[in-house]
C-alpha cells in the first residue's frame, strides 16, 4: 500500500512539473518573474507536503 502511495506521488511530481514549467516558458513574455517563479514553486511544495503527509499516516499505522 505505502508503494501505491509512493508511485502517486512521483507521477503527480512528474506531471505537475512538467506541465508548470511548460505552462511557464509558455506564457513567459505576457507575465512577471515573480509569477513565473510562484508556478514552478508550488508543484515542489504540494509535493513536499504530500510526502510529510504520507510519512505520519505511515508511522501512526505502523
Amino acid at each position: 500500500m505505502a508503494s501505491y502511495y509512493m508511485f502517486a506521488l512521483v507521477l503527480y511530481f512528474y506531471l505537475i512539473t512538467r506541465f508548470s514549467v511548460q505552462s511557464s516558458f509558455k506564457f513567459a513574455g505576457v507575465y512577471q518573474l515573480k509569477y513565473f517563479l510562484i508556478v514552478v514553486l508550488l508543484p515542489f511544495a504540494g509535493y513536499f507536503i504530500a510526502l510529510n503527509l504520507l510519512n505520519k499516516k505511515l508511522e501512526l499505522e505502523g
